[in-house]
């Protein structure tokens, strides 16, 4: 096992949690979506703030700086495939929930340039996906839909989103979306279930019904070696990590932890999950024997977020930081 360094950054955001205000154990609010830019620079997400730290040899520098946005919590970003166009999520709970793109292609001279900004659902957006072309955007939200669009424009430079289809079909809210290789979407709900949809025409595929809680994160692996079917990483109020191969609807195998589970990411080679929880631990799972292979008790109550450079080297954990911190905090974590 390689050895494994934290690094501890707090910061002082004004932020929000997915559908509260702050953390009522601590009064706090938490980082609650992490991304790593294609230069490997750190974004940092929460209640009506986007902060960039920069990259450097010791791990990130500890001055953000801002960039502007109109959301009032941001659950959730993702980086187009080829690193030029970011979706930023969120919303305000029971009002609204919108995207805005921004284009990353320019951000080493300037800011990066925000796009567009499309309100899209009834409730919070709490995740975003891109396609494996970065042709169509997908979201899912906490009014119980999830919708895709068309990412049109962008060989011009100047991006646009266009709503495709709204899905209904969850009986609660939508936690998480993915898309899979083979032109399917699968989402994940606090209904409990995993439902595996046709992108072309958003019919219901199948239904995966084993978790015994609400679903908050999946994780979709990365195509690695001799792979044939998707494989996908699921965490639950069950206290479980499940695997599943979501275009058979086989369920592969799972494993019981002793805290919730609140965020999953698998490590760029699909070795290693990464699963963060309501306890502040961060465990990695052997996704063949499902044992915890390591695991971290970071200085926070509790975890939102997780986010894993391109190259394996680092790994970063967003949450609150446990009572008496100074603030929302992430944690920034060496695999070498």
């Amino acid at each position: 096992m390689r050895n494994i360094h934290w690094a501890v950054v707090v910061l002082v955001l004004s932020c929000g949690i997915r559908g509260v205000s702050e953390d009522s154990a601590t009064r706090q609010s938490p980082v609650t979506a992490l991304a790593v830019a294609p230069g490997g620079n750190l974004i940092v997400g929460s209640s009506s703030s986007l902060q960039i730290y920069k990259k450097n040899s010791e791990g990130i520098e500890l001055l953000p700086k801002p960039l502007k946005t109109g959301l009032t919590e941001i659950q959730a970003m993702s980086f187009s495939p080829d690193g030029k166009l970011f979706a930023v999520a969120g919303g305000a709970p029971a009002e609204r929930g919108v995207v805005e793109l921004f284009d990353w292609s320019s951000s080493r001279e300037k800011k990066p340039v925000l796009l567009e900004r499309v309100e899209c659902h009834s409730d919070v957006v709490a995740d975003v996906a891109w396609s494996p072309s970065g042709k169509q955007l997908a979201t899912g939200s906490l009014d119980a839909t999830w919708q895709l669009f068309d990412v049109t424009g962008s060989a011009t430079g100047r991006a646009r989103i266009k709503a495709v289809r709204k899905i209904e079909g969850h009986s609660r809210g939508v936690t998480a979306v993915n898309f899979l290789s083979d032109g399917q979407i699968v989402t994940a709900s606090l209904d409990s279930t995993i439902r595996v949809w046709e992108a072309s025409t958003g019919k219901l595929v199948r239904t995966l019904s084993n978790h015994r809680g609400e679903v908050f994160a999946m994780s979709v692996r990365p195509e690695v070696g001799d792979q044939t079917r998707p494989m996908l990483a699921s965490v639950s109020k069950d206290r479980t990590v499940r695997l599943w191969q979501p275009t058979i609807g086989r369920l592969v195998r799972f494993a019981q932890l002793d805290s919730v589970p609140l965020a999953v990411a698998w490590l760029p080679d699909g070795s290693r999950i990464v699963v963060a929880c309501r306890d502040g631990s961060v465990r990695l799972v052997d996704p063949d024997s499902v044992e915890t292979v390591w695991s971290h008790q970071t200085p926070g109550s509790r975890l939102w977020t997780v986010a894993v450079q391109k190259d394996g080297k680092r790994m970063f954990a967003g949450g609150v930081a446990r009572s008496g911190g100074v603030g929302p905090a992430f944690w920034s974590l060496n695999l070498r």
